[in-house]
């Protein structure tokens, strides 16, 4: 008799899985594929009744509801996608009950999942001026999704040193004070939008430090970012890197902030500097 053999075949790849508790576990009707291109489930276990679930084909999942018994309790066939966009499916549990079904005859239920869901929100960023800073939002839909980027409630336009407005990662180059705000996104759909939190940008200017005589004593001047602290330090010898703190300065209160070094008279020269902490 001759042998049959698999051709071609590949390795079975877990992309993720179930722990029970807030995780859910027992998977036992097949996924339904969504017009997000992304697939939906159910478990039968955790909670009250189980729940519904929304896997990416990376492996990210979301859960999506939680059955409790009134509206239906383990649930084990697959999902339909309705032309209304929802999605129905069957109950073996829950629902009415009397004594010969305490835990319920069953139900037909629909879950409605046409709002945008979030499941990144944008972070908040730290850099210095002039350097990059990027946002993104991730979100799923079981329509086409649409992104207008909002500064201070004032939509964002593509320009300048902004790219990305419309679209789920927005891009700042070059950044400035004048760019320091709070972003947000709007995410919508054919149906409805939502708004995502606000996440902060906050510009780091490095200090600047001037030097110049008052009555031959070196003056300095130091411009920073108020509130911060600094660290002035000398050095006598640029080739060496123990430098020497002249001053420190907590909650920088007034920019430019002034002060003398009488040292500073006694050779051998001295070079200085300004560091933020």
């Amino acid at each position: 008799m001759a042998s049959a053999s698999l051709v071609g075949a590949q390795s079975i790849q877990a992309i993720y899985s179930f722990t029970g508790g807030s995780n859910a576990q027992q998977p036992d009707a097949a996924l339904t594929r969504g017009n997000d291109g992304n697939f939906y489930g159910t478990t039968q276990g955790t909670g009250s009744g189980g729940t519904l679930f929304r896997v990416t084909t990376n492996g990210a999942l979301t859960t999506l509801a939680s059955f409790n018994g009134a509206n239906g309790a383990h649930p084990g066939s697959p999902l339909t996608l309705g032309g209304d966009g929802s999605f129905y499916g069957t109950m073996e549990e829950g629902g009415v009950t009397n004594s010969s079904f305490p835990s319920g005859m069953g139900t037909v239920f629909r879950v409605s999942l046409t709002l945008p869901g979030i499941d990144l929100q944008p972070q908040n960023q730290t850099n210095y001026a002039g350097a990059t800073a990027s946002f993104s939002v991730w979100a799923t839909s079981i329509y086409a999704l649409g992104y207008q980027w909002v500064r201070d409630g004032a939509n964002l336009a593509d320009g300048g040193n902004i790219s990305g407005a419309t679209s789920n990662i927005l891009t700042i180059t070059g950044i400035s004070d004048s760019d320091a705000s709070a972003y947000s996104v709007i995410v919508s759909n054919a149906q409805s939008s939502v708004m995502s939190s606000n996440a902060l940008l906050t510009v780091l200017v490095p200090p600047s430090l001037t030097l110049q005589l008052l009555a031959g004593y070196p003056l300095l001047s130091l411009d920073g970012m108020l509130s911060n602290n600094f660290v002035v330090q000398y050095n006598t010898d640029l080739t060496v890197t123990n430098w020497i703190t002249l001053l420190s300065l907590t909650n920088l209160p007034r920019s430019p902030c002034q002060f003398l070094d009488p040292a500073g008279v006694i050779p051998p020269a001295r070079y200085y500097r300004a560091v933020m902490q």
